[in-house]
């Protein structure tokens, strides 16, 4: 469990995370006095696991939070496990709660109290398929940068969360503009745009999502890794994440879901485009801001009425058209403006 969900009190929230929280709440509530909670601001793992310790269990690791959003709303993806897989997210799992956990629920009645490491549970030795983020191990981090690096005809990345000066986004950049294809699946948020400005202008083809959560590298459709941490450091150097390392038919399939939704994308992020190569909807990214526009073929604009001194000699009746204010102008790929002349001694 994680404590951002229940230490974020600012009234500035948006209304979904106020209801995220509220959720959040009610299931402590709920299970409190069941199940016992143990909690850290640096928890953001996502995984469920039955029956781990002996090689029969099964379990899935996910992109995504436990809520309904999640699983009816968002891109997400979740990797089924393998029995050795299983063992290895367990004891990676079983470390964090007893010796990385800094706050403890039992009862509903409560209020989390704090505990200490257990002292007992030593950390896994790195794994074969499962890779983490841990005070002891950045082995999330090493294994994108292997599938960068080992890239030959294409990689493509899917995740929610990007920072333009981490080392994993300035290789992507670097791959990029060698020539390698790459292709970036992402949310659309404000904070996120200089690093996918970045990717863009390197040469990477950019899709854009209304609620995309998924967080998956796939390196020549045969290589893959999907896991629960951001291209950040809080996700690849900091806090606890888990991932699953995946080859062969199931690196394959990641590709296809990932290809699918590029398929499906609402937006394509162009970093210099040309007005002529834009038509409808559009977001403009000026002056740190998203500004919603409309693309049009053609526009016409009533420049109303003006005086002219003769109906043979109108030269001089022609209006200046109206300059922008410091809103952005709605843009046409053509502007008709149209007016009619009048003699005001005269009549129209």
């Amino acid at each position: 469990a994680s404590e951002a969900r229940l230490d974020i009190e600012d009234a500035a929230d948006g209304e979904f995370e106020k209801a995220m929280r509220e959720q959040h709440r009610q299931m402590l509530d709920r299970l409190g006095g069941y199940a016992l909670f143990r909690s850290a601001p640096h928890f953001h793992a996502k995984f469920v696991l039955a029956d781990p310790g002996n090689g029969n269990g099964v379990g899935i690791v996910l992109t995504a939070n436990l809520t309904r959003e999640a699983f009816e709303r968002n891109e997400e993806l979740a990797v089924e496990l393998t029995g050795e897989e299983v063992d290895e997210a367990f004891a990676l799992a079983r470390w964090a709660f007893w010796e990385y956990a800094q706050h403890e629920l039992i009862d509903p009645k409560d209020r989390f109290r704090a505990v200490k490491p257990l002292g007992s549970v030593a950390h896994p030795e790195p794994s074969l398929g499962i890779r983490v983020t841990s005070p002891e191990s950045k082995g999330l981090r090493d294994e994108a940068a292997r599938l960068v690096e080992a890239a030959s005809r294409e990689l493509v990345v899917a995740n929610f969360g990007w920072d333009k000066d981490h080392e994993i986004l300035e290789f992507l950049c670097v791959r990029a503009s060698e020539g390698l294809a790459v292709t970036v699946l992402a949310r659309v948020r404000k904070s996120q745009m200089p690093a996918l400005i970045a990717l863009a202008e390197s040469g990477a083809r950019i899709f854009g999502f209304k609620w995309l959560h998924a967080k998956a590298l796939c390196a020549d459709g045969d290589k893959a890794l999907v896991m629960s941490a951001k291209l950040q450091p809080d996700g690849l150097d900091r806090g606890f994440e888990l991932g699953v390392r995946l080859d062969g038919g199931r690196a394959e399939e990641v590709r296809t879901r990932l290809g699918e939704w590029s398929k499906a994308a609402r937006w394509e992020l162009l970093a210099s485009p040309t007005l002529g190569g834009v038509l409808g909807n559009v977001l403009v990214w000026k002056g740190n801001r998203l500004h919603e526009r409309t693309v049009e073929a053609e526009r016409h604009i009533d420049l109303g009425k003006v005086d002219s001194k003769s109906a043979n000699v109108q030269g001089d009746a022609v209006p200046s058209r109206p300059l922008p204010s410091g809103e952005l102008p709605d843009p046409a790929h053509k502007i008709i403006y149209a007016w009619r002349t009048q003699n005001s001694t005269r009549g129209a």
